[in-house]
């Protein structure tokens, strides 16, 4: 069996080779993207800082979107989702702030049948009240 962070750090790790094949990168200034460009290329902006070369924008969405559905196979064979709904919990540091919205937005992605009443459960479950 397989840890959450097992699981992130595997698919990080393909991430990063991901925008490495297709030329993907990062840039928050004008500085960096110079450093970061290759001449001739035009790129699109794929939002927070990341930069596609325009000729690969479909493959990233294509791959990418197989990247998620594997991570997301991954977790439901090795992950229960109220162990992970706890990690979250623990991650958004839920039990001090006694708000699990964050947390909720997070575990919805990776389980898509979790419900506000599964997150309430498993923090009362958890939580010292």
């Amino acid at each position: 069996m397989k840890t959450i962070v097992q699981i992130k750090e595997e698919h990080q790790n393909k991430l990063s080779a991901l925008f490495d094949s297709l030329g993907i990168f990062f840039a928050f200034s004008n500085e960096q993207f110079e450093e970061g460009r290759k001449e001739g290329v035009k790129y699109a902006n794929g939002g927070q800082g990341m930069l596609i070369p325009i000729d690969n924008v479909k493959e990233y969405v294509r791959r990418f979107s197989e990247l998620e559905k594997d991570t997301e196979a991954e977790f439901a064979k090795h992950i229960p989702m109220d162990d992970y709904i706890l990690y979250e919990l623990n991650n958004h540091e839920a039990f001090y702030t006694w708000c699990t919205d964050d947390a909720y937005e997070v575990v919805k992605y990776r389980y898509p049948n979790c419900t506000p009443d599964d997150m309430k459960r498993v923090f009362k479950q958890f939580s010292n009240s």
